[in-house]
């Protein structure tokens, strides 16, 4: 995932959730203000079981040139180059987020467990590198 694109979701999230509790959690009825935030609870109970489970992944940003891009069913494959490596390399980017353009340099967060192996996700790390 790219840093930049996380952080724009993260802050449109963060806006409609200050919206909703403004505007409409303001005016649910009691039993519905205490379900809503036992979903909290829930929710943030998760997020640090996710926290903690995940702290001994590696991550680092890589700077990606993109020389190709093509589109493949729900997603869309970028061949570029990176700073560290003058090989070809192939970055799978969903096809929801804006279209990178061909020259284009993106930062991409790559995830590992052992320092030689790097993923562009942590679903695709705990996939195929367990």
């Amino acid at each position: 995932m790219i840093p930049e694109d996380v952080k724009e979701k993260f802050e449109w999230y963060r806006k409609w959730f200050n919206t909703f509790i403004r505007k409409e959690f303001i005016n649910l009825p009691s039993e519905h203000q205490k379900r809503f935030m036992d979903l909290l609870d829930k929710t943030k109970d998760e997020c640090k079981k996710y926290y903690e489970e995940q702290k001994s992944i590696k991550e680092k940003i890589i700077r990606f040139k993109i020389m190709k891009v093509e589109e493949q069913g729900e997603s869309i494959k970028l061949y570029g180059k990176t700073d560290e490596s003058e090989e070809d390399c192939l970055m799978v980017y969903p096809k929801t987020l804006k279209s990178p353009q061909i020259g284009e340099v993106r930062h991409f967060v790559l995830y590992s467990l052992n320092d030689i192996d790097w993923y562009a996700s942590k679903e695709e790390l705990i996939i195929r590198g367990s």
